[in-house]
């Protein structure tokens, strides 16, 4: 009804995100990851409620006339632990949110009008996309990918419903988002006239069967898992908490990992060192059994990460990932550049190279000049046909 829940612009929503982040966050009092942790938590509530309350009756992320801060809180608190039985996915089943009722009455008031799952997926993906870019400057700046590079890598990728997509290092999800976004309106064209129910499916199949994520920071995956979560689904196959250089995951399509996916993106973190018995890093895995670190005790993170995405795709699968043109055209002796760079050409064709400008990342703080990487695999029998040559 009029009195009930409504989308907005996107410029209404960020405003509304940014309000209800700030009155948690405090003005720096907590840590920003933090706060966006707690942030998230309300917004998996208020999703709850809206998918689970019937026409009509009374929503709970509402506040009551004269009703007091601890009755709200306390529905919210319920309906956030109702949503972790639900759907473990997300947020682990014993988890609570961990904020004064103050503040959770505080955040619902900003919220309450607003229908999150109303709003269509390309607002909630802008109003989003400025909030990210403002929160993770600075130290969080590594995990943010402008979306226009996203958009630009995953359309070179020419995905489609029936290919399984994997970004290894999620981050808060741009390229994931994207994937879902694009395939989508693809399957609207290429579908159209049919029924609806069977367009709706084709869509349901690939945000829940065929998208996976990694990301090793466990706050930032759950954040993954919401962002895909409120653009109607993508969230179940997110791995947390975990390296994709790890050789163990939950996941059951990344538990056989080996040669799974046909498309694999993303911007991986580099500069880092990768040292042998690096257990953050490397998880159950040896240095020494990535033939790109061969007579190496470590080496830069986004070599072994090449080698891993080649890894995890199947013979005749693509990738497109954004790299340091280091990588691409180092040449000293010391360096390992061109070890991975000839190890790259033994395995697959090189599609292109697309220069970004260097302030791709300027806003993230990131000083690193980069590109990205389009390959394709050789499938078994043109490297056959190659090493005959």
């Amino acid at each position: 009804g009029a009195t009930d829940i409504q989308p907005v612009k996107a410029s209404v929503l960020e405003t509304k995100i940014r309000r209800s982040h700030s009155i948690i966050w405090a003005g720096g009092k907590r840590d920003p990851l933090y706060a966006f942790d707690e942030w998230s938590k309300l917004l998996f509530a208020k999703v709850v409620d809206e998918r689970n309350t019937p026409t009509g009756e009374p929503r709970s992320f509402q506040i009551g006339t004269d009703e007091t801060v601890a009755a709200v809180a306390n529905r919210v608190h319920r309906l956030f632990r109702r949503g972790c039985l639900d759907d473990p996915t997300i947020f682990q089943s014993d988890t609570r949110i961990s904020l004064p009722d103050r503040k959770v009455f505080d955040v619902v008031k900003v919220l309450q009008e607003v229908s999150l799952m109303g709003t269509d997926v390309d607002t909630i993906g802008g109003a989003f996309e400025n909030f990210f870019g403002s929160i993770f400057r600075g130290e969080l700046g590594q995990y943010f990918t402008m979306r226009q590079i996203a958009r630009f890598t995953v359309s070179l990728l020419d995905i489609g419903h029936e290919d399984y997509v994997l970004d290894p290092t999620a981050g808060s999800g741009g390229f994931l988002l994207e994937a879902l976004l694009q395939v989508w309106h693809r399957v609207d064209e290429q579908f159209r006239g049919q029924r609806p129910e069977h367009i709706i499916r084709n869509k349901n199949d690939f945000a829940l069967l065929r998208v996976y994520g990694i990301e090793i920071h466990d706050i930032l995956s759950r954040i993954c898992k919401i962002n895909l979560l409120l653009h109607h689904d993508g969230h179940t196959n997110i791995e947390g908490d975990r390296s994709c250089l790890d050789n163990h995951f939950t996941k059951p399509r990344l538990q056989s990992w080996s040669g799974m996916f046909s498309k694999v993106v993303g911007n991986p973190p580099f500069g880092d060192e990768v040292a042998e018995g690096d257990e953050d890093l490397l998880g159950g895995t040896a240095l020494e059994s990535f033939e790109v670190a061969g007579g190496r005790d470590k080496i830069p993170s986004e070599h072994v990460i090449v080698e891993r995405v080649v890894d995890f795709l199947e013979p005749g699968g693509r990738f497109g990932l954004v790299l340091p043109d280091g990588l691409l055209n180092n040449q000293g002796e010391l360096s390992n550049c061109p070890q991975v760079r000839a190890w790259l050409a033994k395995n697959g064709h090189i599609e292109a190279i697309v220069s970004l400008p260097d302030f791709a990342f300027r806003k993230s703080g990131a000083q690193n000049k980069t590109s990205i990487l389009f390959c394709l695999l050789y499938t078994s029998d043109a490297a056959d046909e190659r090493s005959s040559v």
